[in-house]
């Protein structure tokens, strides 16, 4: 076998122009479909890591989709506030394990700030990790605030900074809460969810921000920004943009979700993260099935240009299979080279597009982190990677088997002279 692999190689390098422009276009077309896999993944389990241990959302009525993604992807912004009356509603309720409020509203030079309770950190975290300070402390305390991980790097803040919040969410808001600085009190561990990229204060600072504002003002602000009242209520009472909410019994999950819905003290809706995901992915169906025939295109190109590759040299290596057989190698032996051949350089494309791919999503890693909130995993395999390596292996056997087995026919009925 060991000289079979050696003829093998010999051979390919005798035609080395050849080889080297096939290997590209192969290579090319393989790193295509590691990448957008590869990406596709990770932006699935970016979504799915945001949501976090939540069973339900309580927000004010809207669609689930819309819920989740500006509860927990912060795209976008809610139509209407709910107030503390439900939230002690909720608070009280006996199925309930725990509620932690969020309210949304106002940002810290580009970056959303969430004012909330320090129970968000305990849990709203990865799985079943809190979420935890890696500089100083998170107690939401009145005038403090805790920055996630971007936030901190990108505006160069340590704890014990002074930041002035702006109402609205859009980056050049000239509303600045000048009245009212906060006082960095610590900054958050990374988390690869989009929490690395808020601003967290606690509910009695948003209220002391808003404490005073003139109500028109805020309307004015609001058509500017295109960003909705949160807070008409007074401003010396805390006004809630959705609850997170666990459950004592996860069988119970419908059922209150309904319940909640039916008999809240005014008009909410009770969002599933999971099905709402699903719903996002649904409208996104077709991204799946573009990237299958997208796949599957590729594997017929690499295949066929492998396949006519080795039968169009057919012709040209008569020769060669005919000095092979001269010294004594076997039909199956000389048909082997070609299948070795096959193999060699579909592998050798393998590795290459791999390696390609990995340096791209390297390079590109911070870009789609900053821009789309995509976390890519970097590591020695991905396991997307494996079903591609062994389907392109598989094209790339059958494409050296047909030549292979069209050289063994060819040369059997030739005998010792390779017939043109």
């Amino acid at each position: 076998m060991w000289n079979i692999l050696r003829l093998a190689w010999a051979s390919m390098r005798y035609r080395v122009s050849s080889v080297l422009f096939q290997g590209v276009a192969i290579t090319l077309a393989l790193l295509l479909v590691f990448s957008v896999y590869r990406v596709h993944d990770c932006l699935e389990d970016s979504v799915a890591r945001a949501l976090g241990p939540a069973d339900l959302i309580v927000a004010p009525r809207d669609s689930e989709l819309n819920i989740v993604l500006y509860a927990t992807l912060f795209v976008g912004t809610p139509r209407h506030v709910l107030s503390p009356k439900l939230y002690e509603q909720l608070r009280t309720h006996p199925d309930l394990d725990w509620v932690v409020p969020v309210s949304l509203g106002d940002s810290l030079r580009g970056f959303r700030v969430v004012a909330t309770e320090p129970s968000y950190f305990a849990h709203l975290g990865r799985g079943s990790l809190p979420i935890v300070p890696a500089l100083g402390q998170a107690t939401l305390q009145h005038n403090r605030a805790v920055l996630g991980a971007n936030v901190a790097r990108k505006l160069h803040l340590q704890p014990g900074a002074e930041v002035v919040v702006s109402h609205g969410v859009a980056e050049d808001s000239s509303h600045l809460h000048d009245r009212h600085p906060l006082v960095v009190e610590g900054v958050l561990e990374k988390t690869l969810t989009p929490v690395d990229d808020l601003v967290f204060i606690g509910m009695d600072a948003q209220a002391a921000l808003h404490k005073g504002d003139d109500h028109h003002d805020h309307h004015d602000h609001h058509d500017h920004h295109d960003h909705h009242d949160h807070h008409d209520h007074h401003h010396d009472e805390p006004s809630y943009s959705a609850f997170f909410v666990g459950l004592k019994d996860q069988a119970k999950l419908f059922q209150l979700s309904r319940q909640i819905q039916e008999q809240a003290l005014e008009p909410v809706s009770a969002a599933i993260p999971g099905l709402a995901v699903k719903q996002l992915w649904k409208i996104f169906g077709f991204v799946e099935k573009v990237l299958f025939w997208v796949a599957l295109a590729v594997a017929l190109v690499c295949g066929s240009s492998i396949l006519a590759f080795m039968i169009a040299g057919l012709h040209q290596r008569r020769q060669e299979a005919a000095v092979l057989r001269a010294a004594g190698g076997a039909l199956w032996q000389v048909s082997a080279v070609f299948l070795c051949e096959s193999l060699l350089l579909g592998f050798g494309c393998l590795i290459l597009a791999w390696s390609g791919g990995q340096a791209l999503l390297l390079a590109f890693a911070p870009f789609l982190e900053k821009k789309m909130g995509v976390y890519l995993h970097l590591g020695w395999m991905h396991h997307v990677d494996l079903p591609i390596f062994l389907g392109a292996l598989l094209v790339f056997v059958l494409s050296g088997l047909i030549p292979a087995l069209m050289q063994y026919l060819k040369s059997q009925r030739a005998g010792l002279g390779v017939s043109s």
